[in-house]
């Protein structure tokens, strides 16, 4: 895949390869990160897990499968994210510190980060945390929420936490600060599911970019390249069996489940006003959407 033409010592460190992104794909659980994940195979190649040491190819900053704001050793989640090398790509759940941009950053990694609809977001763990499957769909507290007797009930603990689980919004607001950053790309679910191939062809030129950028290099990206990879990798997007997670994909299920209660409760817990900010309602009546 060729990215970057410049001198003609350029082209030749390109054609071999060596400066190919380093995709860092990034996401809220729940927000889509396998569909992103499988948008990019036609640019990288997953990251392999390392055996012993990592036996996933998965990293992130939050113990208990990310399901909690108790940060791992951030030594270690640098290590492991220091194995990703170009031509790859990385599944993560990485929260914000100025530590943590900065190293990624330096890194010089194509960060991606995904975000959705809260609403749409605890409908989809609640279905996680629901599900029988306990190989695709892992949740360290299943216990919890099950003793809770209803979908419903379910649904209002993701909102507002049980036990050592927070709520969506004290676990999101860690990885917020990331829609801030200039230099990372940021991916709303609904632009996967409205714009697939415009997103597509924003997220070729920001990796292709992302390394002219570091490298100091001219940036050539013929449009019928473009065009190409940017339909396989809408076509790749598709392939929604090939995603360990996947359950429906979809905007707006979260009206099927909302009860009156579980809206007044979400209205209740969302104290910094993210659905407005996020751009998902315009006003707290969620009556113009």
């Amino acid at each position: 895949m060729e990215l970057l033409t410049g001198s003609e010592a350029d082209k030749s460190l390109v054609e071999n390869h060596p400066f190919r992104p380093k995709f860092y794909l990034n996401g809220f659980p729940k927000a889509g990160l396998h569909w992103v994940g499988l948008m990019v195979m036609p640019l990288a190649t997953q990251l392999p897990a390392y055996d012993v040491v990592f036996d996933t190819s998965w990293t992130g900053t939050f113990k208990f499968n990310s399901w909690t704001t108790e940060w791992w050793e951030l030594e270690r989640w640098a290590y492991r994210s220091s194995l990703l090398q170009p031509g790859f790509f990385m599944h993560t759940h990485t929260g914000y510190t100025p530590e943590i941009e900065q190293f990624l950053r330096l890194l010089g990694v194509a960060h991606v980060f995904i975000y959705r609809d809260l609403r749409d977001v605890v409908v989809s763990q609640a279905h996680h945390i629901m599900s029988d499957d306990d190989e695709r769909f892992v949740h360290p507290g299943k216990p919890f929420y099950h003793k809770l007797g209803s979908f419903e009930a379910v649904i209002k603990a993701c909102i507002e936490g049980i036990g050592p689980f927070p709520g969506v919004f004290e676990r999101w607001e860690l990885y917020a600060p990331w829609l801030d950053v200039d230099w990372v790309f940021k991916i709303a679910f609904d632009d996967l599911q409205n714009e697939p191939l415009e997103t597509a062809r924003r997220l070729i030129m920001y990796s292709a970019s992302r390394v002219a950028d570091i490298f100091d290099a001219e940036l050539t990206l013929p449009y019928d390249s473009r065009t190409k990879l940017a339909a396989m990798m809408v076509l790749c997007g598709t392939l929604k069996h090939k995603s360990s997670t996947f359950r429906k994909g979809t905007s707006g299920g979260w009206r099927e489940h909302f009860t009156p209660a579980i809206v007044d409760l979400f209205k209740q817990c969302d104290t910094n006003g993210w659905l407005k900010r996020l751009g998902y309602v315009r006003d707290d009546s969620w009556g113009v959407e």
